[in-house]
C-alpha cells in the first residue's frame, strides 16, 4: 500500500508541476499580449493623427482650432512628426501599464473575480496609468520654447491683412532645428544680425518665454544697433489668463495683472497642506535628526539648533530655527569676510565659506539644515512654499520693489530654490519670487513643492 500511495503522490505532484508551469506560460503570453495591444493602440492613435486626419484637411484644422482655441487657416501646411520621436514615449506608456496591470493583480496565477470585476481593473488601471503620464507632463515637463514664436506665426499667416510677410524664424529650442511647415528656420538666435542684414528685414518679432529674458533684451538692443525695428511678444503663457485685467481709456487698451487676492479657501487649503506635511515630515525625520544632532555635537563645540532673527510676512520679524552649520561665533567674523563675498545686492555668501564646519557643509549641500523649520510651520511663521525668510540686514537693502517678496509667508522652498538658488544672481531670485506671489495658486504651490525633490536630491545651487 505505501508503495502505490508513493507512486499516486508523484503523479499528482507532477501534475501539479505542469499545471503550475503552464500557468506561467499563460501569464507570460497574457503579458506579452497585452505590451502587444497597447503598442498597436499607440500605432493607431499615430496612425489616426498623421496618416487620417492630417491629411483630411478640414476637419484636421477643425479639430485643431477647437483644442488649441488658436485660429488656423486650412492653407496653412501642418507640421509632421515622425512616428521615431515618439518612440521613448510609447515604451514608457507599455512598460508603465503592464506594471499597473500587475501591481493590480491581473497576472495571477489564480485569477478570482468575476468579469465585470476585471474588466473595470483593466479600465481602472489604464486611467491611472493616464493619469500618471498626464501629471508627469504637467508637472516636470517645461513648456515648449517655441509655442509663442509658432503661434504669432499662424495668426499671421491666417490674417493677410495685418500687412506681414513672413521671411522665416530663428531657432532657440534645445531639439534638432527644422522648419516650421512652409516657414523656413533661418538659422539660430546668434544668427540674427547677419539674417537682418543679409535679407534686408524690415521688422523683428521677438516672442521669447519669460525664462530667456536677458535674451529678449540682447536681440532688442541688437536690433537698435542694425536698424531694424522689432516687437515684443509678452509671454502670458506663463500667467493665468484670468488675472489679465484689460481696460480702455479712449480707445487706448491698457493691460494690467490683477494682484493676487487668496481667499480663505485657499488659504484654509494651504494651511492645512503646510501643518499635516510639517508633522509628517516631523516624525519621519526624527530619527535622522538625532543622527544629525549627534554629529554636529562630536564636530565642533556649540549648540544643535541655530536661532536667527528672520523677517516674515508684512515685514514682521520671526525668531528662524536651523541646524548649527557655523563654529561658534562666526558671525563675529563676517565683517572681515565682506570683501570676500561672491553675492550681489544685499546677500552675502561665499563658496567656500571658512565659518563653514565639515558637518555644515553637508547638511547644507542636502538642505537638511533647514528641515527644523518645520517647526516654525506649524507655528504659523512660515509655509512650505513662498520666498526664503530674509535677514534684517538684508531687508533694510532692499530696493522698493524688492520689498514684494514680504507680501506672503516666507517658505522653506521656493520657485527660486527649485530654479537654480545660488546659481541665480540675487535680482533674478527676487524676480522668481515676485512671479510666484502674482501668480500664486494652488496648481503653482503643488508644481513648487514637487519640483524641490530633484533640487535637493542633486543639490543643485546649494552651497
Amino acid at each position: 500500500m505505501g508503495g502505490a500511495s508513493g507512486q499516486i503522490t508523484k503523479v499528482l505532484s507532477r501534475r501539479r508541476s505542469y499545471r503550475h508551469q503552464w500557468h506561467i506560460i499563460e501569464v507570460i503570453s497574457i503579458l506579452l499580449l497585452d505590451a502587444l495591444l497597447v503598442t498597436l493602440a499607440f500605432s493607431a492613435a499615430y496612425y489616426l493623427r498623421y496618416k487620417v486626419l492630417f491629411n483630411k484637411t478640414n476637419l484636421h484644422y477643425f479639430i485643431r482650432n477647437i483644442l488649441s482655441g488658436v485660429a488656423l487657416s486650412p492653407h496653412e501646411k501642418d507640421v509632421f512628426a515622425p512616428y521615431s520621436s515618439f518612440v521613448s514615449l510609447e515604451i514608457g506608456i507599455v512598460v508603465g501599464l503592464v506594471a499597473i496591470f500587475a501591481v493590480r493583480g491581473l497576472y495571477n496565477i489564480r485569477l478570482t473575480g468575476t468579469w465585470f470585476r476585471q474588466v473595470w481593473t483593466i479600465a481602472s488601471s489604464t486611467t491611472m496609468g493616464m493619469a500618471f503620464l498626464i501629471t508627469y507632463y504637467f508637472v516636470f515637463q517645461p513648456p515648449s520654447s517655441g509655442r509663442p514664436g509658432k503661434m504669432i506665426m499662424q495668426h499671421i499667416a491666417a490674417n493677410p491683412s495685418l500687412g506681414y510677410s513672413i521671411v522665416g524664424f530663428l531657432h532657440d529650442m534645445d531639439e534638432p532645428p527644422s522648419d516650421f511647415g512652409r516657414f523656413k528656420m533661418l538659422g539660430t538666435l546668434d544668427d540674427l544680425g547677419m539674417v537682418i542684414r543679409s535679407m534686408q528685414i524690415d521688422e523683428v518679432i521677438i516672442a521669447l518665454p519669460a525664462h530667456l529674458h536677458q535674451q529678449s533684451i540682447r536681440t532688442v538692443r541688437l536690433c537698435e544697433r542694425v536698424g531694424a525695428s522689432f516687437k515684443l511678444v509678452p509671454d502670458l503663457y506663463e500667467l493665468s489668463l484670468a488675472r489679465i485685467d484689460m481696460e480702455a481709456v479712449e480707445g487706448i487698451p491698457l493691460i494690467s495683472i490683477k494682484q493676487v487676492s487668496l481667499n480663505s479657501i485657499q488659504r484654509a487649503i494651504t494651511r492645512v497642506v503646510d501643518v499635516v506635511l510639517a508633522t509628517v515630515l516631523i516624525v519621519g525625520l526624527s530619527p535622522i535628526w538625532l543622527c544629525i544632532a549627534l554629529a554636529i555635537r562630536l564636530d565642533s563645540p556649540g549648540k544643535v539648533i541655530y536661532k536667527t532673527t528672520r523677517i516674515g510676512l508684512n515685514g514682521k520679524p520671526f525668531q528662524m530655527y536651523k541646524f548649527r552649520t557655523m563654529y561658534k561665533g562666526s558671525d563675529r567674523l563676517k565683517s572681515s569676510l565682506m570683501a570676500q563675498n561672491e553675492a550681489q545686492g544685499p546677500l552675502f555668501k561665499i563658496r567656500d565659506d571658512p565659518r563653514i564646519t565639515p558637518m555644515g557643509r553637508f547638511l547644507r549641500r542636502r538642505s537638511f539644515d533647514e528641515t527644523p523649520q518645520f517647526f516654525n510651520v506649524i507655528r504659523g511663521e512660515m509655509s512650505l512654499v513662498g520666498p526664503r525668510p530674509p535677514l534684517p540686514s538684508e531687508v533694510a537693502q532692499y530696493e522698493e520693489w524688492q520689498k514684494g517678496r514680504l507680501a506672503i509667508k516666507p517658505g522653506i522652498t521656493g520657485l527660486w530654490q527649485v530654479r537654480g538658488r545660488s546659481d541665480l544672481s540675487f535680482d533674478e531670485g527676487v524676480l522668481m519670487d515676485l512671479y510666484y506671489i502674482e501668480n500664486w495658486s494652488l496648481r503653482l504651490y503643488f508644481q513648487v513643492l514637487l519640483r524641490t525633490i530633484p533640487t535637493v536630491l542633486f543639490g543643485r545651487g546649494a552651497y
